[in-house]
């Protein structure tokens, strides 16, 4: 995993030239209704937490008792496969892949349920929140009916893979895609220095309250 760390963070030097990705949304003024959303990172990779009655109905009525979803995004042969091998990552580099999103259904506390991970809140605007839901349901595949496409068990006992309608293709990483997500949301975080999962969370300590700080060992997402 050490290598896999240090591999991501050299290729980010090289890639690292930009300032932003996209255009940021401006942050929730006195005024603006507030809404939440999360942070979820385990130090490697990084996810973007709601509330499940800000889902899509479909997640909603597949897990009737989650209070909230964590979903995740990568490369759908490395993601899924069952032991992360420094192939997969390499693989996932070179080669542009189809993604796949990790949903996991959690029920209860938040920070409870994902006591290995930093998990970091944000408070945005309904309009931001909007924006991140149309984000996220356009990121998942369906078939003909519809359906969102089931593609293999998670990484949880309760997760669940689901096919994605993007493509993963370095420097676009689980952390960037995040990072994207944040900024849509209205969360003042730069895109291209999001690249790795340290740089993701030092800009979301910045800009939202940490609610559980990240700790070893490593939790999949």
């Amino acid at each position: 995993m050490q290598v896999v760390r240090l591999l991501l963070l050299l290729l980010t030097c090289c890639v690292l030239g930009c300032a932003t990705v996209g255009k940021r949304t401006k942050t929730t003024s006195v005024c603006e209704k507030k809404e939440k959303i999360w942070m979820v990172s385990n130090g490697f990779h990084t996810s973007v937490a709601i509330q499940a009655r800000h889902a899509e109905l479909l997640l909603q009525k597949k897990y009737p008792k989650a209070h909230f979803f964590v979903i995740g995004w990568g490369g759908r042969s490395m993601y899924t496969a069952p032991e992360l091998r420094l192939w997969h990552v390499l693989h996932a580099i070179l080669i542009p892949s189809p993604a796949a999103l990790h949903v996991i259904p959690v029920e209860g506390d938040l920070t409870l349920k994902m006591s290995r991970s930093e998990i970091i809140e944000f408070e945005i605007t309904t309009a931001g929140l909007h924006r991140l839901q149309k984000r996220l349901i356009k990121a998942f595949r369906r078939d003909k009916e519809g359906n969102l496409v089931y593609c293999g068990p998670g990484k949880t006992p309760v997760s669940h893979f689901y096919m994605g309608t993007e493509i993963y293709m370095f420097p676009k990483t689980c952390n960037l895609w995040a990072a994207l997500g944040l900024q849509t949301a209205g969360v003042p975080v730069t895109g291209c220095a999001s690249i790795v999962a340290d740089n993701i969370i030092w800009q979301g300590r910045k800009h939202g309250v940490v609610r559980r700080h990240y700790r070893r060992p490593l939790e999949s997402l």
